[in-house]
């Protein structure tokens, strides 16, 4: 008897092991696999958010993707030194809109919440990708339940998901096999320096359409629309922020546009503000063209634009406190240096001319950049050679060949036959391999995994890295 009982004691205690194990297992499997939006530098907002400070953030703003590439925290920190943050995420729905604040306010005590107008139009889901975002970027709680059940059985496009998987999380593991990167398996061990905001550069908007201006037609608004109004101002009255909508530049056919103007009459009744940032275009300089990215969304130029008139707007009109001061808030300097340095960026990429790129990164910290040189000073223009001499602090490789290479304002130089190496950040390398052949000496330069080719393939460039963003910028031919 008492032998079974220690048989049976020895059992459980098995069976609890086994369970821990298995617990600990699964738990490690869902920290690898878990959602990670592959735009936004690999970091979806939410998670950003989570690895924020608590009750750091005094202004916040939620809508989908003309949101976050319209609106940069960092352009109202440096203007008027306004703790913001965006938590927009692509594709987002009103429903989820609800819920996003919901979760937001369990670690942030905004004063104002910024929600856009594009809202009163996304009515259902129209990619699988972003109801995804829009649900699996939430911790599991009561609220996340809630968002599921509200969102899920009319959005879900696969015909086999139910809400159980959302529960459980299965479209983490079973839609993540194929991209799973070393990403994966770092720790965040803190909050992305963008506060949410993503940077657009290339391509082009369109005209504006006379629809975009017509403040006038007016149509009811739905009782759907009607319905969540009321539950974010009620929202915001019980938890003590300011509700204030905004309309982001963009297309707007006749029949939206009458509808906008609805839900803004609406709003209007309860009190609520908002803005339409179509109607105040051309005072702040807006240009639907070289200010937009495509029909929607902003590229930086713009954002840039919205961003300092919204800081305008909010130090005059809603809750102000000018943080720049106060020492707990210094990671927004850090986002000021990555819009800086993604300006930056830009500037050397379009530059083509070698003493114009010298000067902009002349004093800039967190440059790398070399000058590598296949036949030295022998093998370019004399003009050339007086401009690199002028800018380079040590010029030995140009009487013979090799690479020349400045990093936080310390020189150095590669000129014999061995491999020259120094980390770039905790998995990458600046490397430089010299490689002999019947033809000469030539260098082969690696920023990471990427190795540096001129285009003429004479051998001869320079190469400029960014440590803040953490990424090669440009590889410039010299001749």
């Amino acid at each position: 008897m008492v032998n079974d009982s220690k048989t049976t004691i020895k059992h459980i205690i098995q069976g609890l092991i086994f369970l821990l194990l298995f617990g600990v297992g699964l738990l490690g499997l869902y920290k690898v696999f878990n959602w990670k939006d592959t735009s936004g530098d690999y970091l979806s907002s939410m998670e950003q958010m989570y690895n924020l400070p608590n009750d750091v953030i005094d202004v916040a703003f939620f809508g989908p993707s003309v949101v976050y590439c319209g609106i940069n925290p960092a352009v109202l920190w440096d203007e008027a030194g306004i703790a913001s943050f965006n938590a927009a995420i692509s594709g987002q729905d009103r429903e989820a809109s609800y819920y996003y604040i919901k979760e937001f306010l369990k670690k942030q005590s905004p004063k104002v919440v910024f929600v856009s107008g594009m809202l009163f139009q996304n009515e259902k889901y129209l990619v699988q990708g972003n109801l995804y975002r829009n649900t699996l970027s939430m911790r599991n709680s009561a609220n996340y339940k809630d968002l599921v059940d509200a969102v899920v059985p009319d959005n879900d496009m696969t015909e086999t998901n139910t809400v159980w998987d959302y529960y459980l999380r299965w479209p983490i593991i079973h839609s993540r096999y194929k991209e799973i990167k070393k990403n994966d398996f770092i720790p965040v061990e803190e909050y992305e320096k963008t506060l949410g905001y993503s940077y657009l550069f290339d391509g082009n908007g369109n005209p504006p359409e006379d629809s975009y201006f017509d403040f006038e037609t007016v149509a009811e608004i739905s009782d759907e629309n009607k319905e969540w109004v009321d539950k974010l101002f009620k929202l915001s009255q019980d938890e003590g922020f300011e509700l204030v909508f905004v309309q982001m530049p963009g297309y707007l056919d006749e029949h939206w546009r009458a509808k906008l103007n609805g839900d803004f009459k609406y709003l209007d009744e309860l009190g609520i503000k908002h803005i339409d940032i179509n109607q105040c275009a051309s005072a702040i300089g807006f240009d639907y063209i070289e200010d937009m990215n495509d029909w929607f969304h902003c590229k930086v130029s713009g954002a840039d634009k919205i961003s300092t008139y919204l800081a305008g707007y909010i130090r005059d009109n809603l809750y102000y406190s000018d943080k720049r001061s106060v020492p707990s808030y210094e990671f927004y300097d850090d986002a000021v240096e990555v819009h800086r340095h993604e300006l930056l960026s830009q500037k050397l990429i379009k530059s083509t001319d070698l003493a114009e790129t010298f000067a902009l990164i002349k004093d800039v910290d967190g440059i790398i950049y070399s000058v590598t040189l296949s036949e030295g000073a022998r093998g370019i223009k004399n003009e050339t050679a007086s401009i690199i001499k002028a800018n380079m602090p040590i010029r030995d490789f140009m009487d013979y060949s090799g690479t020349s290479i400045v990093r936080d304002g310390i020189a150095g130089e590669v000129l014999g036959y061995k491999d020259y190496a120094f980390k770039l950040n905790s998995t990458d390398y600046f490397m430089v391999r010299p490689v002999v052949t019947d033809a000469g000496r030539f260098d082969e330069v690696y920023y990471g995994k990427t190795r540096c080719i001129d285009t003429d393939a004479t051998g001869n460039f320079m190469a400029i890295y960014d440590t803040i963003l953490d990424r090669l910028i440009t590889v410039m031919d010299i001749h």
